[in-house]
Order: structure tokens, then C-alpha cells, then sequence
């Protein structure tokens, strides 16, 4: 008797039994809400290396909200009868209670991949589709969430250009405008930027007593490994059974493998202005001083260095009264817009309680894919969220240190 050979049904028909398709075999559109949302953002935390476990990731289905809460000023139990309840009475008035809130408000943001026809062939039998989808998304979406979280800096007119780290304030920006700042490269405060364990201690100290519960630092793999070696053995020598540390001064220490040792830190003496507008796109800076002596081309610059719009080049060329970039401009500059010499060496020690952070993802996800003829399909994905700290009050960065 002849083997019979299971039939292969078509890959339309597959497609079908995975999600349900128009007119022109393309699938519709996903819209997922509620817990379907909750599912995926679940699937985002799974895929982050744990940080956004750490930090407060909020789901809510507007694109509004108000967190408020009782900051330090004014006390809260009072005597029995020391409130005024009513007209009339005596007491203190509830208004001397100082109160705070918080406003989150969603903001759009969309990504685009693109899947072949094998990949969604392989994936159809042995999972359900749209939870493979889902699953894709969630793991190129945790790495960038994380690294906006750190280090985004919201501008009016984001470019595409600098992906999403300019449409929110990242913890590094608002930390810098709003909570507790050290700066490593002060000499008044620190004698050099190598990371000692100094700068840890100083950090805490630099909080007021109810901050420092559950307060934990954060930063990137090179400085674990100087603080690893300071931590070990000062001298140099290493045994088998030293293991490396994660906590100071009763402090636990988080090593996150997106924050950068290559933030740009200023040479103080090496600085210009601007002297004619620069239009986006171009590579002319014309500048006011002579920074061209003190730079060579190869040299890194910031533009708008600690701002909103501060972006970094490498200097092409330099002639009389202007210097090129390798790169063209991101934004506009107006006159008197700063341009710095930066050295690429700098780390940040973040340091706060992880629940201070707050991650907003609004349960409204919608993907909407297009059919790539012949053998692949587009697909656009679309989310809300914002990112916001809490207290800024907090929070304490010491920023400008400088790995070996």
C-alpha cells in the first residue's frame, strides 16, 4: 500500500487560521485593550533585564492622569478638634495641609518591523500568532523603552532622526532640572572622577532621612567593574573567593547594561557661541570666538550642552570663521547657542527608591500591517505612554564620573 503523504494545505490557509484576513489576504488590524494590553505590557516587562520591574510601570485606559500626594510640609495628625470641619469653628484650616499631584499625559509614539512569510509560516502551528506578535514587539520595545526612561530629553519639534530619546524627559534630564545633582568633575567636591565609594556615601548623605528607605543606586557595567575592584582589594590582588559586591553602605547597587559610559563631559575652557543662524541639515556652524584653535578635526562638540536639544558632532573641518560636521544638523540653532569641546568618558550614578519612577503605558495598542508582495508583510505598531519621577526630591545624580 502507497504511503500517504499528509497534504500541505496553502499558505493562505495557514494565514487564516492565524488571524483574520481582508479581501487581499492581509491581515486586519490588531487593537488590543485592556487585558489583552496588559498581556503584551506584561511581555515588555519580561523582556527589559528586569529594570522595569523595578521601576512603577502604571496601565490605564486614558490617555490622562493624576497621581496626588502629601509632600513633607505641614503635618498631618493633629490634636482631635484641631481641624475646621464647619463655617464657624476654630482650628487650623485644612489648606495649610500642603498638598502635591503629578499629571501624566499618554504621548503617541509608533515603531515598524517586518516579518517573512517563512517566519510567520514557522511560527503558526506551534503558538498562537498574535501572541508571537506580541512577544516580537515586546523585546525590541523593552531595550528602548529602557534607554528613553534614562535618558530621553523632550523637545518641541522631535526628529525621527534621534528616535524617540527627544519626545519624553528621561530620569538623568529631570533629575538634572528638578532633584539632587553632583557632579564628579567639581573639584570643590570631589578630587578626581574616579569612582570611589565615596561618591556612593555622598550621594545618600546628600537625601533627606525619609528618602534614603528602599533607596538604591543604578549604573552601567564598566563602573561594577572599577567599583568591583576598588570594593575587592585596593591593593590590586585578587583571590578565588572574592565575589563581586552590590551593595554600599547598606545600599543596594543595580548594574544596567543600557546606561552609557560615554556621556559627554565639558572642557570648561574650550567654548563658543553661535554668530548666524545654522539651518538643519547643513554642516556650517559659524561660531564667535576662536574655539578653532583649541579643536582639531576628529574632536567631539555638544551643541546646546545640558539642554533640551543638546546633540553631539564630530568636527569635519575648520576654517576662518566656522567649523563643519561630519554629520548634518538635527535641529535649527539660533544665534548664542552654546557649542562646547566634550570629552566621551563620562558615567552616571543614578540613585533613588526604583518605585519613584513611574512608567505610563496607556492599555490602547493597536498594530496595523501591510502585505509586501511577494513574500513578507509591514507591520506598524502604535502606543501611548509617558515617563515621569514622582518626587524629584528623591532622587540624586552624580553624573561626569569616569571609568579606567
Amino acid at each position: 500500500m502507497p504511503i500517504q503523504l499528509k497534504k500541505r494545505t496553502h499558505k493562505t490557509e495557514d494565514l487564516k487560521k492565524a488571524f483574520t484576513l481582508d479581501w487581499n489576504w492581509v491581515p486586519v488590524n490588531f487593537h488590543w485593550k485592556n487585558d489583552e494590553a496588559k498581556e503584551f505590557i506584561d511581555f515588555v516587562k519580561d523582556e527589559s533585564e528586569w529594570l522595569l520591574k523595578k521601576f512603577r510601570v502604571i496601565t490605564m485606559t486614558w490617555p490622562t492622569k493624576e497621581i496626588a500626594k502629601l509632600i513633607a510640609d505641614g503635618k498631618f495628625l493633629m490634636p482631635w478638634g484641631a481641624w475646621k470641619r464647619t463655617y464657624g469653628q476654630t482650628g487650623k484650616p485644612w489648606y495649610k495641609v500642603k498638598t502635591d499631584s503629578i499629571f501624566l499625559s499618554s504621548k503617541k509614539v509608533e515603531w515598524f518591523f517586518y516579518l517573512s512569510d517563512d517566519e510567520i509560516d514557522d511560527n503558526i502551528e506551534w503558538k498562537s500568532f498574535e501572541e508571537h506578535l506580541k512577544r516580537i514587539i515586546a523585546k525590541k520595545i523593552a531595550n528602548e523603552l529602557v534607554e528613553t526612561a534614562i535618558y530621553g530629553r523632550k523637545v518641541e519639534d522631535p526628529s525621527a532622526e534621534n528616535w524617540i530619546l527627544n519626545v519624553f524627559d528621561g530620569i538623568k534630564y529631570q533629575i538634572e532640572k528638578y532633584g539632587n545633582v553632583l557632579d564628579a568633575s567639581d573639584s570643590l567636591i570631589f578630587p578626581n572622577r574616579d569612582i570611589t565609594r565615596k561618591k556612593y556615601v555622598q550621594a545618600k548623605k546628600s537625601l533627606a532621612n525619609k528618602y534614603k528607605t528602599d533607596f538604591e543606586f543604578f549604573h552601567d557595567p564598566d563602573t561594577q567593574i572599577d567599583l568591583d575592584e576598588l570594593y575587592n582589594d585596593p591593593n590590586g590582588n585578587r583571590w578565588d573567593w572574592e565575589t563581586k559586591k552590590n551593595r554600599i553602605a547598606g545600599t543596594n547597587i543595580n548594574e544596567v547594561s543600557l546606561m552609557m559610559n560615554e556621556n559627554p563631559v565639558k572642557v570648561v575652557w574650550v567654548t563658543a557661541s553661535i554668530t548666524s543662524p545654522a539651518d538643519a541639515w547643513t554642516n556650517w556652524i559659524f561660531i564667535d570666538t576662536d574655539l578653532r584653535s583649541n579643536i582639531s578635526p576628529g574632536d567631539t562638540i555638544a551643541v546646546d550642552y545640558g539642554n533640551s536639544k543638546e546633540l553631539l558632532y564630530t568636527i569635519a573641518s575648520i576654517d576662518a570663521s566656522s567649523i563643519s560636521t561630519t554629520t548634518p544638523l538635527l535641529y535649527d540653532l539660533e544665534v548664542w547657542v552654546k557649542i562646547d569641546k566634550v570629552t566621551l568618558d563620562g558615567a552616571d550614578i543614578i540613585g533613588t527608591n526604583p518605585k519613584n519612577i513611574i512608567i505610563w503605558i496607556q492599555t490602547d495598542l493597536k498594530l496595523e500591517p501591510e502585505r509586501v508582495a511577494p513574500d513578507g508583510y509591514n507591520f506598524w505598531y502604535k502606543m501611548k505612554l509617558d515617563i515621569l519621577i514622582e518626587n524629584p526630591e528623591a532622587t540624586v545624580l552624580v553624573k561626569n564620573n569616569k571609568t579606567t
